[in-house]
């Protein structure tokens, strides 16, 4: 009769377990970072999502106005904070140009709620549970297919006029108010 070690037995079962879980994380990764951002001159694609006091918003709705429309990931990251708020600290900027901010995020509306209440947001943020918007506009980039950092400048006529894709808050901020 063989007798196992103790540790030989643990490394078996941890081995196809630890295995298992890489594989699972690569998939989910991997299949969250599809699709490509959409690109100036193209019409962008509508939709509706809830808005944190529960109404249903499209973008049709703004037709005649110009749009800063930005994807963001998880609001209680730090970045993202930083990110949002310059948004608001920027909102009189952007009206001041004709334009009307909207956030669209991947969580459930009451992480939305409350992220608006805490920052003191006046803007409009939009939930996307399903991420159908986000995939729709190409800015899925997370673990399991969270929104990266990207905000579109739409026209009046509702053509994407100028993409900013960049991670750091500070960069996007300014690269954001050049366009303008």
């Amino acid at each position: 009769m063989k007798i196992s070690h103790p540790q030989n037995i643990r490394l078996r079962t941890f081995l196809p377990q630890f295995l298992g879980s890489i594989t699972i994380f690569l998939l989910f990764f991997l299949l969250g970072c599809e699709g490509d951002s959409l690109s100036p001159g193209q019409k962008a694609p509508d939709f509706t999502l809830e808005n944190t006091e529960g109404d249903e918003v499209s973008l049709s709705d703004y037709k005649g106005e110009y749009i800063i429309l930005f994807f963001f990931g998880r609001s209680d990251n730090q970045s993202i904070v930083n990110h949002l708020k310059n948004f608001e600290e920027d909102k009189t900027f952007y009206e001041d140009n004709r334009a009307v901010v909207i956030g669209v995020n991947h969580e459930r509306k009451e992480l939305l709620v409350r992220a608006h209440e805490k920052y003191h947001l006046t803007y409009t943020l939009l939930s996307d549970e399903s991420k159908k918007t986000i995939k729709n506009y190409g800015c899925q980039g997370g673990f399991g297919g969270t929104a990266k950092r990207v905000t579109f400048i739409i026209g009046k006529d509702g053509t994407i006029l100028s993409v900013v894709d960049n991670n750091d808050s500070q960069e996007h901020r300014e690269e954001l108010r050049s366009e303008f």
